[in-house]
């Protein structure tokens, strides 16, 4: 219910703009009983790219979590961003402070190519923030840890259900998809059965990955979107 009466505030207000998620991802942490501001310093997740002008860069496109322990506890990014209306990135390469301590971040402005087709509400560029300099706890300089993020198979159960849920919970009519159309109020049957039979893959999906974690099967990540794929078709 809270969440439902903040979206709302938010769809009718305009107090959040597109994004909104310093609110929304503290209150589904919150839900489960990890209060964000006693976690470590966060880091970014992305990945490395090449530029014209500046050669190899960070591009990051999320926050990530970690336990005091070190273990991922996830990404979190807003509904909203343009970046998700054109596509979900690929996010392999995580990069944070030492446990404990925190980052002095720089935000830079990257121009997306020319070839690459953008959605109605997103703009030609985006702002990428990465740690300039880490920090121990006590405040010495420290080397940024770039981790591998195994969040692959994750990102592709998440884009599916990211396109489901655009023509679930955006009403635009038979207008063209944007994040300015009005939220509906209820689904119609045609997309309430979509919406049972993607939430039903993606149980599966992640029921897949849960195994692979555990060590009782480990198919590889093509093996594992294959298998997704597979149930859709079916």
């Amino acid at each position: 219910p809270m969440l439902r009466a903040l979206a709302a505030d938010g769809q009718e207000t305009g107090r959040y703009g597109r994004a909104g998620d310093k609110e929304l991802y503290r209150i589904a942490l919150d839900a489960v009983g990890c209060h964000v501001q006693f976690l470590p310093h966060p880091g970014v997740s992305g990945r490395y790219i090449n530029t014209l002008d500046r050669g190899p860069i960070f591009m990051s496109f999320a926050l990530s979590h970690q336990s005091f322990d070190g273990a991922s506890l996830g990404i979190h990014w807003a509904w909203g961003k343009p970046t998700l209306q054109t596509f979900v990135p690929k996010l392999p390469v995580q990069i944070t402070p030492p446990l404990g301590g925190y980052a002095v971040h720089v935000v830079d402005a990257v121009t997306f190519p020319e070839v690459l087709t953008m959605g109605p509400d997103s703009d030609n560029f985006t702002w990428s923030v990465r740690p300039q300099t880490c920090h121990e706890a006590n405040g010495a300089m420290a080397p940024c840890q770039p981790l591998e993020l195994e969040a692959g198979a994750v990102l592709t159960a998440f884009s599916r259900l990211i396109n489901v849920g655009r023509q679930a919970f955006q009403d635009c009519g038979d207008g063209e998809f944007g994040i300015h159309c009005p939220l509906r109020k209820s689904l119609p049957g045609q997309l309430l059965g979509l919406a049972r039979e993607e939430l039903a893959r993606l149980r599966q999906w992640m029921h897949i990955i849960s195994r692979q974690k555990s060590g009782e099967v480990i198919p590889s990540p093509k093996q594992v979107a294959n298998t997704y794929a597979t149930t859709k078709a079916a």
